[in-house]
Order: C-alpha cells, then sequence, then structure tokens
C-alpha cells in the first residue's frame, strides 16, 4: 500500500479564490473549502484504514476528487465505507465549527455541498452509492453501462435547467466538468473490464456466491461472485475460461 500521495489544488480554485478575496466574500470561501477539505479527509482516512492506493487528492472550489488506483475486486463493503465516510466526515466537523459559529451561511453551504455529492452521478458520492448497489444485482460490464448513461443523462438535464432558468455560470462550469469527467471514465470502460478480468485471472479471490452463466459470455460476470460457464457439451469453472482468454498458447 502506497502512503503517499498528492494533493492537488484545480487552478479554477486560485481563481475562485482571488475572486473571493477581491469582492469580500474571503470568509464564504474559507467556509466551503472547510467543508470540501473535511469531506475528502473522510475519503482519505478510510482508505487508508482498508489500504487502499490513493492516487491523488484534487480540491475544486465547490468540492473534491479522491482518485484511488486499487484492485478493482476489492470488497464491495470497503468502496462503501470509503465512499460513506466523506459525507460523515462532512457532518462531524459541520458540527464542531457550527458549535462554535452558528453561521447561517456555513449552514446553508453545508447542506448545498452534502446535496449535492449525493446527487446519482458518477463520479459523485451518490453515482458511487449507486454503482456499489447495481454491482450486487447485476454484471460488472452491464453496471458500468447503466451508470455512464444514466450520469450523461442527469448532468444534460442538470444543464438544460441551468440555461433555462438562467442559473449561475458557476453551475454551468461545474455541470461541464462533470460531463468531462463521465466521458473520460466512460471511455475508459473497455479498459476497466479487461483489468477486472486480468485481476480474475492472476489473483485468487474468495467469493461465498456462484453464479451460473449460460454460454461463454465473460460480459455477464459480477464483482464478488465465482463464475460456473454452462455449453451445451460441459461445465466451465472460471479459471478455465479466463485461462484461455488470456493464455497465448490457447484460443478460445
Amino acid at each position: 500500500m502506497k502512503t503517499t500521495f498528492k494533493i492537488k489544488f484545480h487552478f479554477l480554485f486560485y481563481i475562485v479564490s482571488i475572486i473571493c478575496i477581491l469582492t469580500g466574500l474571503l470568509k464564504d470561501f474559507l467556509m466551503i473549502t472547510y467543508l470540501i477539505i473535511t469531506h475528502e479527509a473522510g475519503h482519505v482516512l478510510a482508505s487508508l484504514f482498508f489500504r487502499w492506493n490513493i492516487k491523488s487528492v484534487t480540491i475544486y472550489p465547490f468540492g473534491g476528487m479522491t482518485i484511488l488506483e486499487d484492485d478493482i475486486n476489492r470488497p464491495l463493503k470497503e468502496e462503501f465505507w470509503i465512499m460513506i465516510m466523506g459525507p460523515i466526515f462532512q457532518i462531524m466537523f459541520f458540527t464542531i465549527l457550527y458549535y462554535f459559529i452558528p453561521s447561517s451561511l456555513l449552514k446553508q453551504y453545508h447542506y448545498a455541498l452534502l446535496l449535492f455529492n449525493l446527487l446519482p452521478i458518477y463520479p459523485l458520492d451518490g453515482g458511487k452509492l449507486l454503482l456499489i448497489l447495481f454491482h450486487k444485482f447485476f454484471s460488472f460490464s452491464f453496471t458500468y453501462t447503466c451508470i455512464y448513461f444514466s450520469s450523461f443523462l442527469e448532468v444534460f438535464l442538470f444543464l438544460f435547467l441551468v440555461i433555462t432558468e438562467k442559473l449561475s455560470f458557476l453551475f454551468f462550469f461545474i455541470f461541464l466538468i462533470l460531463l468531462k469527467d463521465i466521458y473520460i471514465n466512460f471511455k475508459q470502460r473497455k479498459y476497466l473490464f479487461h483489468k477486472f478480468l486480468l485481476e480474475r485471472y492472476l489473483y485468487s479471490y474468495s467469493f461465498s456466491k456462484t453464479k451460473r452463466i449460460h454460454g461463454l459470455k465473460l460480459q455477464k460476470m459480477s464483482k464478488e461472485k465465482y463464475h460456473l460457464f454452462q455449453t451445451t457439451e460441459k461445465v466451465y469453472f472460471e479459471e478455465e475460461i479466463l485461462r484461455k482468454l488470456f493464455d497465448s498458447k490457447e484460443k478460445m
């Protein structure tokens, strides 16, 4: 496990900070930054607790992003706790600060950030929660396809509302950045699926549930399940199918 990682401030963070200083909104900016940092601290500490590798933490003027690089086949319960500790830490540290500074603005910023992060849009916390739930019931490939397309639709809907309701340009910019992140993740979906299969080929995992798949359809493989592939001739174990896929000496 890597214990060092990059902490970056997005260029927009510096631009917005300068604007807030010039317009007398420094106090508001500091409140929001405090909430963002405590939120990301929750993700980071939970990741370290479960010994996940952290690639980087990026702080935006409207939120943060903790990027992890670890096995895709790590337990879903660990993913859940890493996801949920962000909002939990934000609530905890908001409560502490609000006790000493009972500001209505602080309260508004807290709930705005919390609700925004819980939108069911990947890679926000709400989208990650939806991803975990989908993994419980659907295949790996189908889960990511659904999450990406639903996230695309939701962001386009919010962009439409921002334009038609003539909301602040900041909202428009936030959803544009989200759209970019979704698109980048969407482009990497094949690589992600290949990595999922490669991990199952290289490493030994112990799963309590077994899933029977009719035909040699790798796209129907799921997280946290062992697979049996049923054909008209015989039943193949997961290891056999993955060996044929990755071993250059054999062909499927």
